[in-house]
């Protein structure tokens, strides 16, 4: 293993995201573009999903091109279990395809949704629930589930994610706008600590609060 970070992002873009489009493409590159300036190695993939999904493979995080209005658009359902076994296996298998020596130590996978599981035909409860607990048992990979509209600590606990590292966002210009802070703190504080505290979930909660007066 080398000190290195492998992110995993699972991005919904069904129908209901639509009205936070831009806020997510604004937020979505303003935490891409604080991971290249982080020092270490980095890779990122990302599976963007409505009704199906779309794999954009594993690259050099410096590499990974922004989102805009012609890569993200909402529209669909959300075949939301399709999109994480295919993300979680896909990853698995490629990280098992290295060597040893050039795997990285470290792995994270951010799962952002608005909306239960509704149109996937590929993978069942069961097997994703399976892979994402292989993952975070046998090799100590971290997931995070942020949801909107849901309650993503039942929804991250059905498949495999503890409750602990599940954390509610709103539907806002300033709720995506902290949904995002929050996951470039974790992500963040993963690569260089590789661990997880509690500042990302508080982050994230501050954008579920009214705007002062």
């Amino acid at each position: 293993m080398r000190n290195a970070t492998d992110i995993v992002v699972v991005l919904d873009k069904s129908g209901s995201m639509a009205s936070t489009k831009d806020d997510v493409i604004g937020g979505f590159n303003r935490f891409l573009e604080e991971q290249k300036m982080l020092p270490g190695e980095c890779t990122l993939s990302m599976v963007l999903f409505d009704t199906a999904y779309e794999l954009k493979p594993a690259c050099p995080v410096r590499d990974v091109q922004p989102l805009d209005n012609k890569t993200y658009v909402p529209g669909g359902m959300t075949a939301l279990l399709d999109a994480v076994g295919k993300a979680v296996n896909e990853a698995g298998k490629r990280l098992a395809a290295l060597e040893e020596a050039q795997r990285p130590d470290k792995v994270i996978v951010v799962v952002i949704t608005d909306g239960q599981e509704n149109s996937s035909r590929e993978h069942t409860l069961q097997a994703v629930r399976d892979a994402v607990e292989h993952q975070q048992g046998k090799y100590s990979w971290k997931f995070i589930f942020l949801g909107a509209d849901i309650d993503s600590f039942a929804d991250a606990a059905r498949i495999g994610i503890r409750q602990d590292f599940a954390v509610n966002f709103t539907k806002s210009k300033k709720g995506v706008e902290c949904l995002y802070s929050g996951v470039s703190r974790a992500v963040s504080e993963y690569r260089e600590r590789g661990e997880l505290g509690n500042d990302w979930k508080a982050i994230v909660d501050s954008g579920n609060e009214p705007d002062k007066k």
